[in-house]
């Protein structure tokens, strides 16, 4: 039979592929129409509560639909950004609501906003990952953001990279274990073909679980790769004993397909075994994998032939080496101690057994969720129970409501009958709210409304001015929504609330402050009003600074320049040149100086060389006697400047003084009446000298005699006059000895060319040093002029003490400048009077030009006026002037009018209506209408009046809602056309939502909790609603929701355990027995591989880790499905050797055979299970491949190391009845 099955898959072997190939393409064309469930509600059994509950849901309320969310964390908002990030998330496409209140503690924290988008594409769709996409896109760049789909069972995702890891682990395995560079790639043709049958097929049954879908194809992958393994290298063995291909793969074929379907029988034995599972999940998974495993051990039959006949030159051509693994010396060291592996094994079995039990179980697994470590998950309940226990129902709700876990309940009772506070019914209503209309200031004002008040009264200008400042304008939906544009303005008027504030003494800065108007603006209204009353202290100004301030300033201001008239500011403009320190201290030449003197330069030049050389800068200067006669006769006397100073007189005695300083006349001999001409003598006189100067040098005295003036002059004084008491001497009178001795200084002086200074020419000339010193200065004119420098403080001064150098006779004119320079260079600071009075100009304008000074630069922090004194002044005083006409537009004095008569109200403290309120504050913002203060007086009259223990019912508040709030014209900016339409919708959702609480025949309690969807405590939450129903409701009743199937899981799961572990043990049992003929064998198989379950559960416990039930289950239907064929392969060749061997070297003989199997099939079982379930995002889908690849390597290692002691300790069990008898 097997000859011809082997004959006929080789011979018909391109028919049969051909076959193959296509139905494979037909089913990679089914795959994408095979339905993916992922609600796990759908296999509970039918016996389940929670299921036949969510029949009745079906059946009762089938207009209900379930919007799938998705969850926004948006960190670092302030408050006020936070609706509009609503607004921005409700605007992305495919998002029909955002849940959030922007009040609730469930949604806000001081870090974080969670929102929770509304969507109806399903979970995993194209508009449900465009949502998540945009969420994580540039347009939420601004800002941090969390995004997690709540999506309850994400395990269909399959990425395409971990596909790709799979294959390259697999590929990475393959590759060192084989012996051609080809067959892997020939395996993973074949494998791959059965996978897309497998996935294909599975349109049979409409649709699998997401887990199956995700984790199917990778472990059909890792459990039937041996398969072809085997094959092939049955292929090489018989390819060197066969003459042909074709008969060696006939034979491989015969020889191989005992060892292929037993292995594949006992896995699909044990996958199978997962259908006895009440949780309709085990029978999807064992149909799905068992249905795989078959579909590759079909193509390793079928497909995996012709691959190999056909690529047999290029599988021949790529030889190498494969992987060796020598176990021999493991071999003796287990039979050397197989008795301490045997009883270790037993105390590892006992030990294994009893620490499983204390390994927790899961029932879910979740991903990291930052999101819900801020905002827990909230986790809804459906109870479902007959009408009839509406009572036990309310009874209930109202426990439920009372839980710390326990967010909200909705029942009938519970919602549209019940009377409720304005914070229970806001709380409500967000829930059906999704525009944040119906918000705390919204409700409370339908229960202000329903409950007779109208908020009709009359309120101060004060009481009204703080109620906009301090309530109105701070609060977060009336100031913008029910009186925007007054609260908009408020800033306006809100300061003119404070009566004291109104009329309190305030400075300029203070005033501008409080009035928003320009300092500059309020300082001139106070300095009118300090001039017009006559207070304030104008304080005192230097001289510099008031001219400068009087000419640059005050004159160029329209509004101050009529203080002076043009001709007293066109004085005070030449006189400022006076007030300049620096320039009249300044020492400069004369030619500056009759510019800044504005006078003659001539004559200031002249005033300037008296000054020098009174200075004395010319004392030292020296000139001949010559030279200054010459001068003083040739340019002194000719020169206007000193014409007044020398008379004919005078004028006659330079000529004579020119004549002795000749020194030619002076050497020139002449005679007696010559020289009494020149010197004024007597005749006779002359004479006598002349002939006692003739004698005295031994001529004749009766001869002619002559003499020449110098030496007449000389012998007179030296000879004649030296003898006092002679009588030629006595002649002479004092005056003409004197005469004759200055006479001779000046001749000899002359005569000796020798230059003087002016104090040692002055008594030679008889005149002042100074004035000598003047002739000198003058004689150097023109060389020096351009070098004398004198300040014009100092020169006016000169001047004023030596008139007759002054240039004009304007002495008053000196005096005034000399006051003037004086007092700026002093620096003295002068009172309005003072100033005046040194000026010559009006006290009373000097006084305003002081104050004008003070209100522009100087300090005016003692100028002070009320509010309302400003007000007042500005009506009665500026705006009556009729220079103030062109000043103000008509919309200023209507504003400085109003606020002038609110200041007025407030101080009055005069009741208003509405009405008159809107009349009066119209000034501050035209717009504001008498619905705005009449919604405001409400808004009042709510804030002041309201009871916080108030009720309503729904009823009651959609009543009062649609026939007095909806009405009310007062509160038209707070309910336009859009929030109306919004009103209604949510009144219909709320209606729609409270007929999903009651059907035909049952009801619904919703109870939204955020206890954890598997705890100790949800568990004891979920009992004592179970233990309530029991005991108080009289009909059925189920509970529906993820924890309350977790509940149903956890309650059976035990039996469900023990009982896929017999199944599963029983069945391998019976394969094994059959294949090996033997009840001894499969028994200590099963054994082996159950102590491999039993020690993975261990590790995951010590590791602290939860076992995930569907792991568990799987682990043991795997793990006694597939690794115990590797007992069997090495237990099969122990036994074959034992018919010719011993039991040590049969031990080594069953490791060569059998080591190249296991360690290639197990790599893969065990590296990549191992690995994907670490790269896995899903936490379910990665522990449960985490879970087989501890169990695989665990079971491996049992069959590696410890069946072979087994198998030595019980050989007279287990090695077959023609052992040999010799043990060695």
């Amino acid at each position: 039979m097997l000859d011809r099955i082997a004959k006929f898959l080789v011979t018909g072997r391109v028919i049969i592929t051909a076959i193959m190939v296509a139905l494979t393409i037909a089913c990679a064309f089914a795959i994408p129409r095979v339905g993916v469930i992922s609600d796990m509600a759908k296999y509970l059994p039918h016996s389940s509560s929670m299921k036949q509950g969510i029949a009745i849901i079906d059946e009762e309320f089938p207009a209900e639909t379930q919007d799938n969310t998705i969850r926004v964390m948006v960190s670092g908002l302030s408050q006020d950004k936070r609706d509009a990030m609503r607004t921005r998330l409700k605007a992305l496409d495919h998002v029909s609501k955002v849940e959030y209140l922007r009040d609730s503690p469930d949604y806000n924290t001081d870090e974080h906003a969670l929102y929770v988008l509304h969507t109806t594409a399903g979970y995993g769709s194209t508009e449900e990952l465009a949502i998540e996409r945009a969420l994580t896109s540039d347009a939420f760049s601004d800002v941090s953001v969390e995004v997690r789909s709540d999506n309850p069972s994400p395990t269909s995702e399959l990425p395409l990279w971990i596909v790709l890891v799979a294959i390259a682990l697999l590929a990475a395995i393959l590759f060192a274990m084989c012996h051609s560079w080809i067959e892997p790639i020939l395996f993973f043709l074949t494998i791959g073909m059965a996978i897309v049958l497998n996935l294909g097929t599975h349109i049979i049954r409409g649709s699998i679980a997401d887990i199956t879908f995700t984790i199917g194809a990778i472990l059909q992958l890792v459990l039937s790769m041996d398969y072809s393994i085997i094959l092939a290298n049955r292929y090489r063995q018989e390819r060197a004993k066969n003459p042909t291909h074709s008969d060696a793969m006939i034979t491989a074929i015969r020889q191989s397909f005992s060892a292929i379907t037993s292995a594949s029988m006992t896995t699909i034995v044990g996958l199978l075994m997962l259908c006895f599972m009440s949780l309709l999940i085990g029978a999807d998974l064992g149909i799905a994998l068992a249905k795989g495993v078959f579909f590759s051990m079909l193509c390793v039959f079928t497909v995996l032939p012709t691959l190999i006949l056909g690529c047999d030159r290029w599988i021949v051509a790529s030889s190498k080496p494969a992987l060796h693994i020598n176990l021999r010396r493991i071999a003796g060291f287990e039979y050397r101690f197989r008795w301490f592996i045997t009883g270790g094994f037993v105390v590892l079995f006992v030990g294994s057994l009893i620490l499983s039990m204390g390994t927790p179980i899961a029932y879910t697994l979740d991903k990291k969720d930052p999101i819900a470590q801020v905002f827990p998950k909230t986790n809804p309940l459906v109870l479902v129970y007959r009408h009839e226990d509406e009572a036990a129902a309310a009874a209930l709700a109202d426990t439920l409501e009372d839980h710390a876990g326990v967010r909200t309940v909705d029942a009938y009772s519970t919602t549209l009958g019940r009377q409720r506070t304005v914070e229970d019914m806001t709380q409500f209503l967000a829930t059906v709210d999704d525009t944040g209309t119906l918000n705390t200031s919204t409700v409370k004002m339908v229960y202000y409304l329903g409950h007779g008040e109208d908020g009709r009264r009359t309120m101060s200008a004060g009481e009204f001015l703080t109620f906009l400042a301090s309530d109105l304008a701070k609060h977060p939906d009336f100031s913008t929504r029910l009186a925007g544009d007054l609260t908009k303005n408020i800033s306006e008027i809100r300061r003119f609330a404070d009566r004291e504030a109104l009329t309190e003494q305030l400075s300029i800065s203070d005033l501008a402050s409080f009035l928003k108007i320009d300092a500059a603006q309020v300082r001139r209204v106070l300095l009118a009003s300090v001039i017009g009353g006559g207070q304030g202290d104008p304080g005192t100004m230097k001289l510099a600074t008031f001219t400068r301030f009087i000419t640059d300033e005050l004159a160029r201001n329209p509004d101050y320049s009529g203080q002076f008239s043009a001709e007293t500011i066109g004085q005070l403009s030449q006189l400022r040149t006076f007030t300049n320190v620096g320039k009249m201290t300044r020492r400069t030449d004369p030619h500056n100086l009759a510019q800044i003197l504005d006078e003659d330069p001539t004559a200031i030049a002249y005033a300037a060389m008296v000054y020098m050389a009174d200075s004395g800068i010319y004392d030292a200067s020296t000139m001949t006697l010559p030279q200054f006669v010459e001068v003083m006769n040739s340019e002194v006397t000719a020169d206007p400047f000193f014409a007044s100073a020398i008379d004919a007189k005078q004028r006659e005695q330079l000529k004579t003084l020119a004549t002795f300083t000749d020194t030619t006349a002076m050497t020139t001999p002449a005679d007696s009446f010559a020289l009494a001409k020149l010197l004024s003598l007597p005749a006779d006189q002359v004479g006598a000298v002349l002939a006692a100067k003739a004698q005295s040098e031994g001529a004749d005295p009766s001869s002619s005699l002559a003499s020449t003036p110098a030496d007449f002059v000389t012998f007179l004084c030296n000879t004649v006059l030296a003898n006092p008491s002679s009588d030629a001497a006595q002649s002479f009178s004092p005056v003409q000895v004197a005469q004759l001795e200055s006479l001779r200084q000046i001749i000899n002086t002359a005569r000796d060319g020798r230059a003087l200074t002016p104090a040692q020419l002055a008594p030679i000339v008889g005149l002042n040093p100074r004035d000598v010193a003047t002739i000198y200065a003058y004689s150097r004119f023109d060389e020096d002029a351009s070098t004398w420098e004198v300040s014009p403080q100092t020169l006016v001064h000169f001047l004023i003490d030596h008139p007759e150098y002054a240039p004009t006779a304007r002495l008053e004119d000196l005096d005034v400048a000399a006051a003037i320079i004086d007092t700026a260079v002093s620096g003295a600071s002068l009172t309005p009077a003072e100033m005046a009075a040194l000026l010559g100009i009006d006290a009373g304008q000097t006084r305003a030009a002081y104050l004008v000074y003070v209100a522009e630069h100087g300090d005016t922090s003692g100028w002070t006026m009320s509010v309302e004194g400003f007000l007042d002044y500005m009506v009665t005083t500026v705006l009556a002037s009729p220079a103030a006409a062109g000043q103000f537009t008509d919309e200023q004095e209507r504003h400085i009018r109003g606020a002038h008569a609110l200041v007025n109200a407030v101080i009055a403290d005069t009741p208003y209506s509405a009405d008159d309120m809107a009349s009066l504050l119209a000034f501050a913002n035209p717009r504001t209408t008498a619905h705005d203060i009449a919604a405001a007086y409400l808004v009042a009259g709510m804030l002041e009046d309201f009871d916080e223990s108030w009720t309503m019912s729904l009823n009651e508040f959609f009543d009062v809602l649609a026939t007095d709030v909806l009405d009310d014209s007062r509160l038209s900016g707070m309910i336009d056309t859009s929030t109306r339409k919004d009103i209604a919708r949510q009144h219909q959702t709320l209606v729609d939502n409270l007929a999903n609480l009651v059907g035909q025949h049952w009801s619904r309690l919703v109870i939204t909790t955020i206890l954890p969807l598997e705890s100790p405590e949800t568990t004891e939450f979920i009992r004592s609603i179970l233990h309530t129903c029991d005991e108080e409701f009289s009909g059925e009743c189920h509970l529906v929701g993820q924890s309350a199937m977790i509940d149903e899981l956890a309650a059976s799961f035990p039996n469900e355990n023990l009982l896929i572990t017999g199944l599963t043990a029983a069945s391998i049992f019976v394969v094994v027995a059959v294949a090996f003929f033997s009840l001894s064998v499969p028994l200590l198989l099963v054994l082996l591989v159950q102590c491999g379950v039993f020690m993975t559960t261990t590790v995951i416990g010590l590791q602290g880790y939860n076992n995930y039930y569907l792991a568990q289950l799987m682990v043991q239907c795997l793990l006694m499905g597939a690794t115990i064929d590797y007992g069997i392969v090495l237990t099969t060749y122990y036994r074959q050797n034992r018919t010719s061997m011993g039991i040590s070297r049969s031990l080594a003989e069953a490791y060569d055979g059998s080591i190249h199997t296991i360690a290639t099939s197990g790599a893969i079982m065990v590296v990549i299970t191992g690995i994907l379930g670490f790269l896995f995002d899903n936490p379910t889908v990665g522990q449960i491949c985490r879970t087989i690849s501890i169990g695989a390597f665990t079971a491996i290692s049992l069959i590696v190391f410890v069946l072979p002691a087994l198998l030595a300790c019980l050989d007279r069990f287990v090695g077959g009845r023609g052992r040999r008898r010799s043990l060695h």
